[in-house]
Parts: C-alpha cells; sequence; structure tokens
C-alpha cells in the first residue's frame, strides 16, 4: 500500500487529490475555467488527431486545464486508425483523473503519443504511462510521488481515506511498473521519495521511451513549492510570478482592501444623496406649509360690510394667481 499524508480540510470529502490540492484557489493569478451548468468543456483537440492537454488535469474552477471528459471528447474527433498526439504539459490535478485519463488513451484502438512540453508531474504521469510512445523534449521534467487526499473528520473518515489511498496509489505503482517494466514494489519506494526526473533520467528508468533535442515550452504557471523536491529553480521559477499561496494571500489581502475602499466611497456617496433628498424633502414641507398658512382666513381685512358694504377679499388665496 502506498504511504501518503492526510490533510484536514474538509469534512467527508474522499476525492483523492495529488499534490495536496492542486485545484486550490489561486486568486492572484487564477485564469478561471468558470463552470455554467454542470460542466463546460474545455477544447483540447487542435485537429489532426492533434490534443494540447495543458494545466491541471481535472475539474477546477480556479485554475486553468482539462478533465477526463475533455480528453475522451478530444478522442472521439480523432480518426481511430492512426495514433493519436497529445502535447503534455500538467503540473497535477486529481488523482482518480489521472487512472481516467490513462485508460482512456491505452484503449484509443490507434495507438498513442505523448510529447512532455515542460513538465508532468502528479496525477499528470498518467497520460505519459499510458502512451505507446513517451518523448520528453529537452529541459521537460517529471515528477512521481503518492497521492495525496484532502480528509476532515472522526477517526473513521480517516480511515476511509487511508484505504482510498491505498488503492489509489496502488494503481498509480501499476501504470509505472507497466511504463518502466520494473516491480510495483520498486515504484512504491520511487513514489514515496516524491521523485524528480529529467528527460534522460525518466528514459534510463523507463517512464519515456526518448529525449527529443527540441527545446521545451515554458512552464505552466503552478505554485511549485507545494512539492517538497521540486528543483530549486521551479520554485523560484513560482515565487518570482506569484503563484504561491502567500501571494495569492497577499493579493487576495489587497483585493479585499480596494474592495472596502470601493464599498466605503460608494457609502459616502449614498449617504451625500440621502443627505441632499431629506434637505429637499424638507424645503418642499415648509414651501407647502407656508402656502398653507397664506390660505387661512384674515382678519381685519375687508369683510363683507366692512369699507362701506363693499365686498372685499376674506383671504390670502384671494390674492393668489387665479
Amino acid at each position: 500500500m502506498a504511504r501518503s499524508k492526510l490533510i484536514a480540510y474538509r469534512r467527508g470529502s474522499h476525492q483523492a487529490d495529488s499534490g495536496e490540492l492542486a485545484g486550490c484557489c489561486r486568486q492572484g493569478q487564477q485564469r478561471s475555467r468558470l463552470r455554467r451548468g454542470v460542466e463546460q468543456m474545455a477544447d483540447i483537440y487542435r485537429g489532426a488527431n492533434k490534443i494540447d492537454a495543458f494545466g491541471v488535469l481535472g475539474d477546477s474552477l480556479f485554475e486553468e486545464g482539462f478533465s477526463p471528459f475533455d480528453l475522451a471528447t478530444a478522442l472521439a474527433k480523432c480518426d481511430r486508425t492512426k495514433p493519436v498526439e497529445i502535447s503534455l504539459d500538467c503540473p497535477g490535478g486529481v488523482a482518480t483523473a489521472g487512472v481516467t485519463a490513462a485508460n482512456l488513451i491505452a484503449g484509443f484502438p490507434g495507438g498513442s503519443r505523448v510529447t512532455v512540453q515542460g513538465l508532468v508531474a502528479s496525477a499528470g504521469t498518467m497520460l505519459a504511462m499510458a502512451a505507446d510512445e513517451t518523448t520528453m523534449r529537452t529541459g521537460s521534467l517529471m515528477m512521481i510521488h503518492n497521492p495525496n487526499i484532502i480528509t476532515a473528520g472522526d477517526v473513521r473518515e480517516h480511515a476511509k481515506s487511508i484505504e482510498i489511498l491505498g488503492q489509489v496509489g496502488d494503481a498509480y505503482a501499476s501504470w509505472y511498473a507497466k511504463k518502466s517494466g520494473k516491480p510495483a514494489a520498486d515504484m512504491l519506494a520511487i513514489m514515496d521519495a516524491e521523485t524528480w526526473l529529467n528527460g534522460e533520467q525518466a528514459v534510463e528508468q523507463g517512464f519515456a521511451n526518448k529525449v527529443e533535442a527540441a527545446s521545451a515550452r515554458a512552464f505552466a504557471s503552478f505554485d511549485f513549492t507545494r512539492y517538497r523536491n521540486a528543483p530549486p529553480e521551479l520554485k523560484a521559477l513560482a515565487q518570482a510570478n506569484g503563484w504561491t499561496r502567500a501571494a495569492e494571500t497577499a493579493s487576495a489581502s489587497a483585493e479585499k482592501d480596494r474592495a472596502d475602499r470601493l464599498q466605503a466611497e460608494l457609502d459616502a456617496l449614498k449617504a451625500t444623496g440621502q443627505t441632499e433628498k431629506d434637505r429637499q424633502a424638507q424645503a418642499a414641507a415648509y414651501e407647502a406649509s407656508r402656502l398653507a398658512d397664506m390660505r387661512m382666513p384674515i382678519s381685519g381685512l375687508a369683510q363683507p360690510g366692512n369699507r362701506g358694504g363693499r365686498s372685499g377679499p376674506t383671504t390670502w388665496n384671494d390674492f393668489l394667481p387665479k
């Protein structure tokens, strides 16, 4: 059984996840795939039996990527008599989604070729393991580790999580063993160590078939500090570009401060408008009262029979324009 850690987060959640939570909220650098209804598809098919599998694997509201459903939809558009070519750059994702993606690729009748463009890590490695031919671009990296799960609750909840972790970890080990031709027990040891490999090392250990001279593409934005053995260059890249959780928290705090300032300004404007409205209402009430007073009977002015019996106005209203 693969050994992995538990992280308290949400009661009753048993969705296996790699990289602690590859789909965690990144407010500062988010390029959201917002869902409308149940699912919003990512169009990863590029025509001519080519697929671009870039970003986090699995449904995520906060990070750009693709899901097994997106992959299945793209494969359905391919010519099943020819190999499918998949460009891959995936920093991880939902562990169970990795197994699903591997089975989809392995089941494609025309065969498959995967080219790792930058980084393939965690759940993303399942696509590379399932391919008939896996190519590592020069400068690309592969990372293999244990799946993680987010759990909170009593001892029964954690016991269930341990069971799920073991099953998913064993599934990963079987795929690594199948690709490399080595025993699954050896794969569990590699997973425990969180192993990082460059192209040549991946080929040497049997996880890839060849290294291509073309340079790797730029790495996708991701918080590489989540991985304990990530190369210092990748951690520095994440920190420099604000991909880390600390940067996300600071960005979220700054955004909240800005929203609070805007709300305060709006409240002040509303208060000013209410004051002006009250002033106008008071002025209108005063004018109405003044006119009402003018229409009251006036004592001492001409009344019937006064001034030689001549009738005159009896209220100020008689003096107002008709």
